[in-house]
């Protein structure tokens, strides 16, 4: 009775093993026992029939024989996956050289899922019922606002086909988007050319006057002279008004402070004010049409921007409170210096883009690897500024400017500020250098197969929504064409009855003796 080997069908593939293999397999769990239990037909002489994967039942009679898994490399890791739970076999028993793959490809599923989930967000808030018409402009605005780039205008390139009321919001929204666009880039100009001495002047009287206050009749004939004065009429008057009265400058300003008085372009000041009041009005309206206070969509985005308005206020009510710290550098600087948050709108506008998404999802799996590389690069920056500053002083003046040269050269920049000149220090900084180059070679590649593995994806996403779409778009053309007809086509029936055929389909028989 032991000595019988058992058949087992598996999908049309037989396996005949013995009776203490199959009573192995019978043993592997209890959802195999179970499993192989039920599927006995006694009408077979006890021949086992099984719906599963003839690879993967493979792979588990190796187990029973050679008591090692391997996963089929013809064999899709999830299809593998399944199959083994469906067999109550734990995916720890496979071999490490199968095990790192299943692994990897589990990480990335799980990526892949996050990103997919992302692409299919949809930004849709249900409002109530109350008031449909209302709800149903609100809710057109509130998309529009949160997520502008989801226009056809923001995705260049796409094919998307739409008509009357979505047509309409469609074009709104890139109007809006494009709006977004040219403001925060004014906004960030303004900012960036407030720096810049092309966009700098000399102050005129009146803000002389509020600059230095009571004291401006002390400065005057100084500045006269000095021909800071941002007015042609005003030197001339007081230069002979100077020289009449024969008044003396009782005080002066250096070299140093005059430089750094200095004001900006009146025009550089009304691009601010209306971009302020676009930022402002876009916030209010955000505020309004939000469906709560507490909903998600008051992010980090959201608090961010708030936080640039605000900065944006505060510097014009400092300039006009203080108006000394409008033309000077000062510690109140720090706040103008939060408007560069207005970047992040950038970033809001720029979240549905595939290309974005793709580089967001890759780095952000690569987090892990990113701090190993900070933290081995920061682990060599130490050793290395330790060595070439014991070795190379004349080189190294202090353990910072060592450790800026080991920064410097393990990240292959190499400015060569500092260097060093000892045979000591050269060899150590020879050892930075190669350390440099090998850490960098390891832990970068890691992201780029991630940010590999997004973009293949995102191409497969694309084709699978312009394919749904086309699909789309001939049902409806389908549906229309049998719609607006009134006849109803039957077609004839052929008189020759179908026969069968001779050949008729037969399970693979493939035999697999073992044990």
């Amino acid at each position: 009775m032991s000595s019988t080997p058992v058949t087992l069908n598996v999908t049309g593939t037989q396996f005949k093993v013995s009776a203490g293999t199959f009573e192995k397999l019978r043993l592997l769990s209890p959802e195999s026992r179970t499993m192989l239990d039920e599927c006995v037909l006694p009408e077979r002489k006890g021949e086992v029939f099984l719906e599963r994967h003839p690879a993967c039942f493979e792979a588990l009679l190796h187990l029973c024989v050679h008591g090692e898994l391997h996963m089929p490399p013809v064999v899709c890791p999830q299809v593998f996956k399944n199959e083994m739970q469906s067999w109550g076999i734990k995916l720890s028993r496979l071999e490490n050289c199968c095990y790192s793959t299943m692994i990897t490809v589990l990480e990335n599923h799980v990526a892949v899922a996050e990103f997919e989930a992302d692409n299919r967000e949809e930004i849709s808030e249900d409002f109530g019922e109350k008031g449909f018409r209302w709800q149903v402009a609100r809710t057109r605005m509130w998309n529009m606002l949160e997520r502008p780039s989801s226009s056809g205008w923001a995705k260049i390139g796409s094919n998307r086909s739409v008509g009357g009321a979505e047509e309409f919001d469609d074009s709104l929204t890139g109007v809006y988007f494009c709006a977004v666009v040219v403001f925060t880039l004014f906004s960030l100009f303004t900012f960036i050319a407030s720096t810049h001495s092309a966009f700098l002047r000399n102050l005129k009287k009146s803000e002389w006057e509020d600059y230095l206050g009571d004291d401006f009749s002390d400065y005057e004939d100084f500045l006269t002279k000095r021909n800071v004065i941002d007015d042609e009429e005003d030197n001339v008057s007081n230069l002979s008004q100077t020289t009449a009265g024969g008044n003396v400058s009782l005080k002066y300003l250096s070299e140093e402070e005059l430089s750094n008085i200095r004001a900006r372009l009146a025009f550089l000041d009304y691009v601010d004010y209306v971009t302020v009041t676009f930022f402002t009005l876009d916030f209010v309206l955000r505020l309004l049409l939000c469906p709560g206070l507490t909903n998600a969509r008051l992010n980090v985005f959201t608090a961010l921007d708030l936080v640039a308005l605000v900065a944006m206020y505060a510097t014009l009510l400092v300039d006009k409170v203080l108006p000394k710290e409008h033309y000077t550098t000062s510690a109140l600087d720090s706040i103008d210096g939060l408007q560069i948050f207005r970047l992040v709108r950038i970033f809001r506008l720029l979240r549905d883009v595939m290309g974005f998404k793709v580089l967001f999802h890759s780095v952000k799996s690569s987090l892990h690897e990113l701090l190993l590389l900070v933290m081995f690069l920061s682990s060599g920056v130490l050793l290395f500024s330790f060595l070439a500053y014991w070795c190379d002083r004349s080189a190294m003046k202090s353990l910072p400017d060592a450790c800026w040269w080991a920064i410097i050269t393990m990240t292959t920049v190499g400015y060569g500020d500092i260097y060093p000149i000892t045979f000591q220090g050269k060899v150590v900084g020879s050892m930075c250098a190669v350390s440099g180059v090998l850490l960098i070679a390891v832990t970068v590649p890691v992201v780029v197969n991630n940010f590999l593995l997004f973009y293949s994806y995102s191409k497969v996403v694309s084709a699978r929504a312009k394919e749904d779409q086309v699909h789309t778009e001939d049902n409806l053309t389908c549906s229309q064409t049998i719609g607006g007809s009134n006849k109803i086509h039957v077609l004839p029936q052929s008189s020759n009855k179908a026969k069968p055929h001779n050949n008729t389909s037969k399970a693979a028989n493939v035999v697999v003796d073992v044990g």
